[in-house]
């Protein structure tokens, strides 16, 4: 689960040194005369990939927090996560469910019964006896 960590983290930083490498181009496009229209998407999409890259940061900086108080956690419960970061329940749920869905948490899904987060690798097996 780190390396996959560890590259979105990179995966992040990439895209906003792309982004901020198109956006610092810019004046020096327009003052090659090059096409408007060109120099709008580059605008554009340089600041939609310092964007992502600051979200994606922020995401990754969540999911260690997150992971770091559900490792203390056996229950997995959304309120008590809530409480420990100091944010609202709801807020929580749609950062896991964010993540679930973007795969940080794996073989994860939230129980909406329990109103907790259910990692599949954590469960305890049934025994045999």
């Amino acid at each position: 689960m780190k390396d996959a960590v560890s590259a979105k983290n990179t995966a992040a930083v990439i895209c906003f040194v792309i982004g901020a490498l198109l956006l610092i181009t810019i004046p020096f496009n327009i003052a090659g005369e090059m096409d408007t229209k060109l120099l709008i998407a580059g605008g554009v999409l340089g600041a939609l990939m310092i964007y992502m890259g600051i979200r994606t940061k922020m995401t990754v900086s969540k999911f260690k927090e997150y992971s770091g108080y559900l490792s203390e956690d056996p229950t997995g419960s959304i309120d008590k996560l809530a409480s420990k970061c100091g944010e609202p329940v709801e807020k929580v749920k749609s950062n896991l469910e964010r993540m679930i869905l973007r795969r940080y948490f794996i073989n994860a899904h939230i129980d909406e019964e329990t109103n907790s987060i259910v990692l599949e690798g954590k469960e305890e097996q049934p025994s045999d006896e």
